[in-house]
C-alpha cells in the first residue's frame, strides 16, 4: 500500500513498534504494538517498458479521423496512465494500436 503521506513515494508496511507516552506524570512503554509505517527508502519502480504491439493486434480498417496532435496527446495520456500502472500491458497496446491506426497520413 502507497504511504498516505500527499508526495511522499514509500510503502507502508506492517511492523511491531515501542509507542511510549507519558500519563498523568507517569511514562508508560508500550512494546510490540501492531502498526501500519511508513518505509520512505522505498524506490518507486523504473519506468515500465511496454511490449511491442503486435501487427495481427492493429485495427485493419480504422477510420482515419485524427491528426498528430491529437494523437500524441492520446498517446501521452494512455503512457502516463500506463506508467502509474493503472493500466495493463495488453490494454495499453490494444489502444495505442487503435489509436495509431486512425492517424491522417
Amino acid at each position: 500500500m502507497r504511504c498516505v503521506v500527499q508526495g511522499c513515494p514509500g510503502e507502508m508496511e506492517e511492523r511491531r513498534i515501542v509507542h511510549t507516552f507519558v500519563r498523568g506524570r507517569q511514562p508508560l512503554v508500550v512494546e510490540d504494538l501492531p502498526a501500519l509505517v511508513c518505509n520512505p527508502s522505498y524506490q518507486l519502480p523504473a519506468d515500465r517498458v511496454r511490449p511491442p504491439i503486435r501487427d495481427e493486434d492493429r485495427p485493419k480498417n480504422a477510420t482515419r479521423d485524427l491528426r498528430k496532435g491529437s494523437v500524441d496527446w492520446y498517446l501521452r495520456q494512455i503512457e502516463g496512465l500506463y506508467q502509474q500502472w493503472f493500466l495493463t500491458d495488453d490494454f495499453a497496446n490494444r489502444h495505442i494500436a487503435s489509436i495509431e491506426a486512425r492517424l491522417i497520413q
